[in-house]
């Protein structure tokens, strides 16, 4: 109930401009509950992440209350909080239940669950959580009562985990620590048979990830074994922001090593060496810290950038692995009177600071424009941030605010493809041409292929009044997609501007023969059809558009215009 009232301020919080549009408000998949559509989302499609289970629960939000955020953050709460339940229930076999439930207290106000819980998008984690731990849960209750349907159970939470977040794969990792840690019946290689049933579906979802998902193609550093050093160094950093959470981020830009004397690998390879060497430790002398050590180490596999993905580090990622952390408190707890006199009170002060930073970075999330800035404020050239809060401004016609952020964010990653896109737009759309010609030609000289700045570029010409070289630059995108709408309009346009209004009717009388009935065509070839003199073709197209889009906001400005034309048709006649 506490871990409740702490996140519902966040019920009310706004989507973001990180992933929310793309994955929920931009998704048309997620808009309809029918057998069909539930079927496409559990068809993978080269290119994409499978995540059919994280889909299905954003149809049923939408269903419920199609796009107002409070049901999305709802539906994440409750999740996180089945979460915490389920760390409790899990806790419980090992321990006595007044330290199971401190355990588990302390998971549900770990700061750096925050972006788990609140950041819709993240709804994968949780939601994947949730069959994990459970899976889990069910597997110590059929190990321990012999009972075949927790069995079954366990097996059909581990493969909707897997549909939640691929990830979740090192499941039967997580079974075999159990199996040779803190089993009470003595591990054989029968225990291996057990595992088959977890392990098809984990292979599965590894052959795709690494198929056909589209993952990243080379390694952060250029090379597997430097890469493999880091993601040392980034454990260890992970460790630190579960004890001490300070300055979290949504995303860390960890900046690639030039070679193995940076004292990042170097520090990498000696807690790699520290790491192992507690392993082999505790395994020894105390199965339950072996444990705790090796599910946090069997967490991070899937993101250890063994296979490469884009992301080095974000605290998400740990959502699994930070089950570690509690567990290995209720060991502490439990081991003697004299060091729960020590623990006590450190963990006391520990859980203050965990509740202040817990509210404090509940807040940062309110919105695109709160998340954005917090994080520009802890790190200042934050190219992701400054990116994304300049796209806040231009939602909001706030050009000028907008393009120092854009350019910070150049100056930081000076081939950051999205920002050049940003600038040049905002450029734009303020009316300063020459600026955004100038960016743009920057952008296409280092991605000449690319159709958003292709595109951005053209407009720019296009209103500069250099249609001459607005004209081969849309040709170029037609190129790569012969039927964009937008990009035929422009066009069109382009022609208006040179003042060749018969090429221009032309094209646009193309677009509509072809089938591409949009209110813009028929605008554009009403007014083009005036200007070559066809004044009845002009009143008929008109009129069309009245007929297919009568509450158009330019409806009453057309019903003028065919005034007009008819007026002007009955002058001539006489």
């Amino acid at each position: 109930m506490v871990v409740f009232l702490m996140l519902s301020p966040s019920i009310r919080y706004d989507f973001t401009n990180w992933d929310d549009r793309g994955l929920v408000l931009g998704n048309s998949v997620i808009r309809s509950l029918s057998p069909s559509n539930i079927a496409r989302m559990f068809t993978p499609r080269a290119g994409g992440t499978y995540q059919p289970v994280r889909l299905l629960s954003y149809a049923i939000d939408y269903k419920l209350a199609g796009y107002s955020q409070w049901i999305y953050h709802l539906h994440n709460i409750l999740l996180y909080l089945l979460n915490i339940l389920l760390v409790y229930l899990i806790l419980s076999h090992f321990f006595d239940r007044k330290y199971a439930s401190i355990g588990a207290f302390l998971f549900g106000f770990l700061p750096v669950h925050i972006e788990a819980v609140v950041w819709v998008a993240a709804r994968k984690e949780v939601l994947s959580g949730l069959f994990f731990f459970l899976a889990i849960y069910l597997y110590i209750l059929f190990r321990k009562e012999k009972n075949g349907w927790f069995f079954v159970l366990s097996i059909i939470s581990s493969f909707l985990a897997i549909l939640s977040k691929p990830s979740t794969i090192v499941l039967p990792g997580m079974l075999f620590l159990y199996d040779v840690a803190l089993s009470e019946r003595k591990f054989s290689r029968t225990n291996f048979i057990l595992y088959i049933p977890y392990l098809f579906p984990a292979i599965l979802a590894g052959v795709y990830f690494i198929l056909l998902a589209g993952t990243q193609s080379s390694f952060h550093t250029g090379g597997f074994i430097q890469t493999f050093f880091l993601e040392f160094y980034i454990a260890a950093r992970y460790i630190l922001n579960l004890v001490f959470p300070y300055h979290l981020l949504p995303r860390y830009i960890v900046s690639a090593p030039v070679s193995f004397l940076d004292w990042r690998i170097i520090f990498g390879i000696v807690f790699a060496i520290v790491s192992i060497y507690l392993l082999l430790f505790t395994y020894k002398k105390n199965r339950k810290i072996f444990f705790a050590l090796g599910w946090f180490y069997v967490g991070l596999i899937p993101v250890f950038n063994i296979v490469p993905i884009s992301t080095l580090m974000a605290d998400r990622y740990i959502y699994i692995s930070s089950f570690a952390y509690p567990f290995a408190l209720c060991v502490l707890l439990g081991r003697s009177k004299g060091l729960r006199r020590f623990v006590y009170p450190v963990f006391g002060l520990l859980l203050v600071w965990y509740a202040f930073s817990f509210v404090r970075m509940e807040k940062v999330w309110r919105n695109s424009e709160s998340l954005w800035s917090y994080v520009i404020s802890v790190d200042p050239d934050h190219p992701l941030a400054h990116n994304n809060l300049g796209m806040v401004y231009v939602e909001e016609k706030e050009y000028e605010l907008a393009i120092p952020h854009f350019k910070a964010a150049l100056k930081s990653m000076p081939k950051y493809k999205s920002a050049f896109t940003n600038l040049s737009g905002a450029y734009l759309e303020s009316g300063r041409y020459s600026d955004a010609i100038f960016w743009g030609e920057k952008a296409m000289h280092l991605f000449p292929d690319d159709p958003k700045i292709i595109f951005n570029l053209g407009n720019a010409y296009a209103r500069a009044g250099e249609p001459e070289k607005a004209i081969p630059l849309y040709r170029k995108l037609l190129e790569m997609k012969p039927n964009d709408v937008d990009v035929l309009v422009n066009l069109g346009i382009v022609y208006t501007y040179a003042g060749d209004w018969e090429k221009a009717a032309a094209h646009f009388q193309r677009m509509l023969d072809s089938g591409m009935k949009d209110e813009v065509v028929y605008l554009n070839l009403a007014s083009a059809y005036y200007k070559t003199g066809e004044l009845d073709k002009a009143i008929g197209y008109f009129s069309e558009f009245l007929r297919l889009y009568p509450d158009s906001p330019d409806a009453p400005q057309v019903r003028k215009n065919i005034k007009l034309l008819k007026s002007m048709t009955d002058e001539s006649k006489r």
